[in-house]
């Protein structure tokens, strides 16, 4: 089972960039303006890849739908539960 989305042609096609620009500044001096230059490639590459990367769930939603969800198995298992408890007390005498 996959948890997640396959890569898009163009995310593939980012990251193959970003491996070749990190190729090339290692063969590159830190102070030249040859490596400036590629960072700045560098980081807008990676800006273009965080928009394709897809966007996390926010955990306020998650909480939310749990309580959610707990709450409507609270309120089922109590009608559930209060059924036969009711039909046991139609067989329970009454004092007299």
């Amino acid at each position: 089972m996959q948890l997640r989305k396959p890569k898009t042609p163009e995310q593939i096609a980012l990251e193959k960039a970003i491996a070749d620009i990190h190729a090339h500044m290692v063969g590159c001096d830190v102070d030249s303006p040859e490596y400036a230059t590629c960072a700045t490639h560098l980081k807008d590459l990676h800006a273009l890849l965080e928009h394709y990367r897809s966007e996390r769930i926010n955990p306020n939603v998650v909480i939310t739908t749990v309580g959610s969800l707990a709450g409507v198995l609270t309120i089922v298992n109590y009608e559930r539960f209060a059924v036969f408890v009711s039909k046991a007390y139609a067989h329970v005498p009454k004092p007299k």
